[in-house]
């Protein structure tokens, strides 16, 4: 959420629009099946096709080039998957037209789709978002402590010495970026934004629930896949939130976890950190 996919897309659609192509763009909602999304799609055109069959003869019929874009497409809903991806692959095969899906992981797609992740922007890059009259060094310590996340820097208030305690950012990443986790999967992210370093997942607490946060874009791995953390801007963002007694009783669920496990440099690190 907020890390800008709808500009990069609206960017790449904007010079697709100056070659010549028609763009026809839907937001996905739950409850969108195929025949749903193509009467939005071509609005114009008063009795479509229902069949997959249909839709796509329909498709290749069309003389002009078009652009289809799916909005939150991480809002489909499975139980229409197999219709709306047959729509989607009708779109895509008429050699003029381009298809843009635009959505959060996780997210299921058709299985030919080129996909692109964005991540948050680099330091130098962020902190041209903020105001200018603010010093280079304390636009650096803010964009850093925000990891780089456009939406929460644009978001920054400088009456907050903290940018990661500003009230408008917490409330962002809990209604927006952190929504929909199960009670586990909300405690296993505020266990990992307490962690000094990156861990190992078999060392990790309820590390079954790591490929869920994965699956969602919250994890930043090394380059050889061994460690992974919560991305800069989720941990600054989430330890915050904590009070001093939730800290104190992950500090000491910490350490019951790593008596459980053999002892090592790195456990032994993590156990005194936490003592």
């Amino acid at each position: 959420s907020g890390i800008g996919k709808s500009t990069v897309a609206n960017i790449v659609i904007e010079n697709l629009e100056l070659n010549n192509f028609k763009i026809r763009k839907v937001n996905v909602l739950e409850e969108n099946d195929a025949q749903s999304l193509l009467s939005i799609l071509h609005a114009e055109t008063e009795h479509l096709p229902s069949s997959a069959d249909g839709i796509r003869e329909y498709i290749l019929s069309i003389e002009e080039k078009n652009v289809y874009v799916f909005d939150d497409f991480h809002c489909l809903s499975n139980r229409h998957l197999a219709g709306v991806f047959s729509l989607i692959n009708a779109c895509a095969s008429k050699d003029d037209n381009v298809v843009i899906l635009i959505g959060k992981q996780p997210m299921k797609t058709p299985d030919d789709v080129e996909t692109f992740t964005l991540e948050s922007l680099e330091i130098s890059d962020a902190i041209k978002l903020l105001d200018h009259e603010i010093s280079l060094e304390e636009r650096t310590h803010i964009a850093t402590a925000l990891g780089g996340h456009p939406f929460a820097i644009l978001l920054y208030d400088q009456r907050f010495e903290l940018p990661e305690q500003q009230g408008d950012v917490q409330s962002y990443v809990e209604n927006s970026v952190l929504s929909g986790f199960s009670s586990e999967e909300s405690h296993l992210i505020a266990m990992l934004s307490l962690l000094p370093k990156p861990i190992e997942v078999k060392h990790s607490p309820y590390p079954e629930l790591v490929v869920n946060l994965d699956e969602a874009a919250l994890l930043k791995w090394s380059k050889n896949e061994m460690t992974f953390e919560l991305h800069h801007f989720i941990r600054n963002v989430r330890k915050a939130m904590l009070n001093e007694e939730q800290l104190k009783e992950i500090h000491e669920e910490y350490l019951e976890h790593w008596n459980t496990i053999d002892s090592n440099d790195d456990i032994e690190m993590f156990r005194l950190y936490h003592l």
